[in-house]
């Protein structure tokens, strides 16, 4: 499973836009498509899947 990173605060349940860095990275360099999973770590080193 890929882990990204993100400076912000995330709460859970809350929809949220992934940086176009993050994005750029996750959809053309590994071709995840909708439905893939991923771990989102917020800016208090939680962890989101």
């Amino acid at each position: 499973m890929n882990r990204y990173f993100t400076t912000d605060a995330v709460t859970l349940g809350e929809t949220l836009q992934l940086d176009k860095t993050i994005a750029h990275h996750a959809i053309k360099v590994l071709r995840q498509q909708a439905g893939d999973q991923f771990e989102l770590v917020d800016a208090n080193h939680r962890a989101f899947w």
